[in-house]
């Protein structure tokens, strides 16, 4: 009975009320039902800083700052994360081989947005993974938020039923900051 009230317990801190995330420079607002999962830079001659976020909702979020800046586009960004979630979606629902993952493409628009007082260039992305025993409509954002000293880019990406992660990735946009 302990071992169940820990688990209950836990699994309610983990995706908890809203915080701060501050490392080497990078700020943001984590926000609320949402915990950073993974924080990995690499250690070459552009630093690369990864940060993932999970809803408990099979969302997630990734912010991607390189410093200096980086020459990839925002296009490559996004397709390459689309090709990231029909690799990891097997594993996600535990079923067979990665191969029987499919993405089908649907929709694809470069958009402009704005959040409070910070504008930025996007692609919105919608398309469907297919698997051997259902499909799954997806959709993607990506937005550009480049500075002058480093190419940030915040992807959210979820099953388009969850499309409320679309406030969570604005709360990130507003709040973010890389010095």
């Amino acid at each position: 009975m302990k071992q169940l009230i820990m688990m209950i317990l836990t699994a309610s801190m983990a995706f908890g009320a809203a915080g701060m995330y501050e490392k080497d420079g990078v700020t943001f607002t984590v926000p609320e039902g949402w915990k950073v999962t993974r924080d990995k830079t690499s250690g070459d001659d552009t630093t690369t800083r990864i940060i993932s976020l999970e809803s408990s909702k099979n969302t997630t979020m990734f912010i991607t700052v390189w410093q200096p800046k980086s020459s990839g586009s925002i296009a490559q960004y996004a397709d390459s994360w689309v090709k990231y979630r029909e690799k990891m979606l097997p594993k996600t629902y535990g079923i067979g081989p990665i191969r029987l993952a499919k993405v089908i493409m649907q929709n694809t628009m470069v958009n402009k947005g704005a959040v409070q007082k910070r504008s930025f260039t996007g692609i919105y992305n919608e398309f469907i993974v297919k698997l051997p025993v259902f499909t799954i409509p997806y959709f993607s954002q990506v937005a550009d938020i480049s500075t002058s000293k480093a190419t940030v880019f915040v992807l959210v990406q979820a099953p388009k039923k969850e499309i409320a992660a679309l406030s969570a990735f604005s709360e990130i946009l507003e709040s973010l900051t890389v010095k």
